[in-house]
């Protein structure tokens, strides 16, 4: 898909993917930041207008938040200079090694190692792995973790929300909290098939599957999304609301780890093998 873009937006993704790039090089020089697609002569490819890229931590799942925190913080001091439009995913190393919880298929793979461009750090996606075929619950759960407006992107993106006229805060921070909430749901189904409806009841049924998981944090949250009025109070201050967040995502990483961890070979009811 490709759209044109005016001279002064071109001129707008250039200073972006440039100043962000080398501020990313700077301060993270082991993260990768790589993008795919073309923005040359003011063609845009995939998204009809926005450059679609990924950051990937050198790091396993669970990640230092402090260095997201900074990542953020450029992100967002980039994005006020030059509004432009991004997709960008939040990814890690082990996470993309192991490739179930990467929401990129195998074709993406692929493709990411023919034609994708680094523009700081080292080539980290070379590494990558995807499947022919993910599971509905798998590929959800892949989504929700690390895919396009999943937590992980969430979390790097929030506090250029608070900036952004066209994102309604409150409401991408609550969507993440309830995918975080109901993150449980999904590992049971990958498990073994288990239907459970209730958010309590998943929790407690993967306690008894998953091992260190901060298990107290995601019932903290899980009683937040059942209190309205709490969490609107939460949600009016951003700067606990993005506290909160990060509380959502590390919990979230630990339940990826975890299920890594619990179940290192890959099964068919994962994916196509």
């Amino acid at each position: 898909m490709r759209a044109r873009i005016s001279r002064p937006q071109r001129e707008n993704y250039f200073r972006f993917m440039e100043e962000f790039a080398g501020e990313l090089s700077k301060v993270h020089p082991s993260a990768c930041f790589g993008y795919f697609g073309s923005y040359e002569d003011g063609r845009i490819i995939f998204g009809g207008g926005d450059v679609d890229g990924f950051l990937i931590l050198d790091s396993g799942v669970v990640t230092n938040k402090d260095e997201i925190r900074s990542m953020s913080e450029i992100l967002a001091k980039c994005l006020a200079k030059n509004r432009v439009r991004i997709q960008f995913n939040l990814l890690d190393r082990e996470t993309i090694r192991d490739g179930r919880f990467v929401s990129y298929t195998e074709d993406f793979a692929l493709f990411f190692k023919e034609h994708a461009k680094v523009a700081s750090g080292p080539e980290l996606f070379r590494e990558m792995r995807g499947y022919l075929f993910k599971s509905r619950p798998l590929y959800s759960a892949s989504f929700n973790f690390c895919g396009p407006g999943g937590v992980r992107n969430d979390v790097l993106h929030s506090l250029d929300y608070i900036e952004d006229p066209e994102v309604h805060f409150e409401k991408r921070i609550e969507k993440a909290l309830d995918n975080v909430a109901k993150f449980p749901k999904k590992l049971l189904l990958l498990v073994d098939g288990r239907l459970v409806v209730s958010r309590d009841e998943s929790q407690r049924v993967l306690e008894g599957i998953l091992s260190g998981v901060d298990y107290d944090s995601l019932g903290k949250i899980n009683r937040l999304i059942d209190n309205p009025l709490e969490l609107d109070k939460v949600l009016e201050d951003s700067d606990r609301a993005i506290r909160v967040l990060y509380d959502g995502l590390e919990v979230m990483e630990q339940m990826v780890e975890a299920y890594i961890i619990r179940f290192p070979e890959i099964g068919k009811r994962e994916v196509r093998l």
